[in-house]
């Protein structure tokens, strides 16, 4: 019904590349229409065209971009290629993880991999993954204040990876994990490695700096919670 080219029927009747032109008869026109999965992007029809009309690809069957991907290259001539948009809040099937952000060192980094130490979870086609840390896997990362390896409660890292009063743990790191031991002269008694603690780490007072009971002392009085106190044996003889 017209001379126009680039409408899928050219100014010389001829089928345009791209196109497919049905219904014309000795007395009705032609309707045209690009077709779609022929690898050839025919816009503004088609926002896209991969080379088939397979859903969940990224460009659809009636050639529109699916939610979540990114289609580019494609021309007149050429097709598009689709993948991911990592980042977007939405994880699909190619993506281990989508946690709303391209940021490396949160749990899941740029390109939606879930990053040593860290588990993700919950993410759909229409929601974000949630990273933390794992807990107990001999690998210190930035939000735990240690991790020796196991989630025993009671050794100098708890189950939460935080440091238990009374100790001190070391040595953690990324790839490595925390050494935990009590903290000798913080005035709380951790049996069995201290047979003391009088609440500092000066020798000749009766508990020595390693929280060991010094010769000619007694030490008592000290529990989880509160410190020794050291009495030379030789002043109870007097008394």
């Amino acid at each position: 019904g017209n001379v126009i080219n680039g409408d899928g029927c050219n100014s010389l009747c001829q089928v345009e590349v791209g196109y497919s032109c049905s219904g014309g008869t000795i007395t009705t026109k032609d309707t045209c229409s690009t077709i779609c999965g022929d690898a050839k992007r025919q816009e503004p029809s088609e926002s896209c065209d991969d080379g088939n009309v397979i859903n969940g690809d990224g460009c659809n069957s009636l050639c529109q971009v699916e939610v979540g991907y990114s289609c580019t290259g494609g021309t007149i001539s050429t097709k598009d290629t689709c993948s991911t948009i990592c980042g977007d809040a939405r994880r699909l099937p190619t993506e281990i993880c989508d946690d709303g952000n391209v940021i490396n060192g949160d749990g899941c980094n740029s390109l939606c991999q879930v990053e040593v130490g860290y588990s993700c979870t919950g993410g759909t086609i229409s929601t974000k993954d949630t990273c933390s840390t794992i807990c107990g896997d001999a690998k210190r990362l930035p939000s735990e204040a240690c991790d020796d390896g196991n989630l025993i409660n009671g050794d100098g890292c708890n189950s939460l990876c935080s440091v238990e009063a009374g100790y001190s743990c070391t040595g953690g790191t990324i790839s490595t994990k925390d050494t935990c031991q009590f903290l000798c002269g913080d005035a709380r008694r951790q049996a069995p490695s201290e047979i003391c603690d009088d609440g500092n780490v000066i020798n000749g007072d009766g508990c020595s700096s390693d929280c060991t009971v010094e010769d000619g002392w007694i030490c008592s009085g000290g529990t989880s919670t509160t410190p020794d106190t050291c009495t030379c044996e030789l002043s109870l003889i007097h008394i």
